[in-house]
């Protein structure tokens, strides 16, 4: 269920890719980015429990996919749903580092 949630949350924002300062490349390296965001919170799913190999690179997929938004503040949302599935599948180590660096 977090799953289904989460996937919501990341692709409703593929609608409000935009950002007047940014690129065209830009914004499909963000619209990407949340895709890869998806997968990887798949593949912790799946697996039942999230690695550092899948927890390490969500910042940096947030952070990028955020800032190709129309409003880049709504990438809160991407990174709510991103930890929020990841702490129900992860250990104590990788939740730990996704709370201090997101």
């Amino acid at each position: 269920m977090a799953l289904a949630i989460g996937g919501l949350a990341l692709f409703s924002q593929l609608g409000q890719l935009g950002n007047a300062l940014r690129s065209p490349e830009y914004i499909r390296l963000s619209a990407a980015c949340i895709v890869l965001t998806f997968v990887l919170l798949v593949f912790a799913y799946r697996r039942g429990r999230a690695t550092w190999w899948i927890a390490a690179p969500i910042p940096l997929l947030v952070a990028i996919g955020g800032s190709g938004l129309d409003d880049p503040v709504a990438s809160t949302s991407l990174a709510l749903a991103s930890t929020v599935v990841l702490s129900l599948y992860g250990s104590t180590k990788p939740w730990v580092a996704r709370v201090v660096v997101l």
